[in-house]
């Protein structure tokens, strides 16, 4: 998984994912600074057609809106969460894709 860069649809904004060592580094849209997320820290992800959430025990859920994105970029961002659910192990929740 390693690293994902994704381009708003405006194409001036941009959103970083880098998968390290037992954490995963995220800079998103208009955020000033990334934010560094333990594995531990993780009880779940939630994908929805707006947004992602990384849910966070203890803390604040980290919330990655997707309204920035066309159509096929959120499939990708749709795909690289879930990919990267898979190979770490992180629990995973779709909601509001008609299952």
């Amino acid at each position: 998984m390693g690293f994902a860069y994704f381009l708003s649809s405006s194409g001036a904004n941009t959103s970083t994912v880098q998968v390290g060592e037992g954490s995963v580094k995220i800079k998103w849209m208009n955020w000033l600074r990334f934010k560094i997320i333990q594995d531990p820290e993780i009880e779940k992800i939630t994908i929805a057609k707006l947004q992602i959430v990384i849910y966070r025990k203890g803390s604040k859920p980290v919330k990655l809106p997707l309204d920035f994105f066309e159509l096929d970029q959120k499939k990708e961002v749709y795909s690289y969460f879930i990919e990267l659910s898979k190979q770490r192990s992180y629990p995973l929740e779709k909601v509001g894709f008609g299952q």
